[in-house]
């Protein structure tokens, strides 16, 4: 989120989704609500993205598994392909989470013409990894 706001310029808000819907936030139809699930299934997110979805609010699902609801109900899926989740605590899908959401962060900081020197530094060292 600090990236968002510092280099893209950007006004974020980060909700947990299981109480988005319930708590009545401010929705703004030209918005984007990312949406991020491993398994593509979890209910909470996926009621969350359709609330904001009911409002006009377009959708970016970062999931694992493509062909799942929210990869199908989502208007754009960005996959991790992290392989299969064979533990609860999935490492892999949540670092592959990371580096999707820092990326979606650096193409915005470019497309808004904000391509700093922290952003620059951020781009080299993910091509590393």
């Amino acid at each position: 989120m600090i990236l968002f706001l510092n280099n893209s310029k950007i006004p974020v808000n980060v909700e947990i989704a299981s109480e988005f819907r319930y708590r009545k936030p401010f929705i703004d139809p030209k918005g984007l609500v990312i949406t991020i699930s491993q398994s593509g299934e979890s209910i909470d997110t996926l009621m969350a993205m359709r609330h904001a979805q009911k409002y006009g609010v377009k959708s970016v699902a970062i999931i694992n598994s493509i062909g799942s609801t929210i990869d199908r109900e989502s208007n754009y899926s960005l996959y991790t392909r992290a392989g299969a989740e064979i533990a609860v605590a999935s490492t892999k899908a949540f670092t592959a989470q990371l580096i999707v959401l820092l990326s979606v962060c650096i193409a915005f900081s470019e497309i808004n013409n904000k391509n700093t020197n922290e952003i620059k530094l951020i781009k080299s060292n993910l091509f590393k990894i």
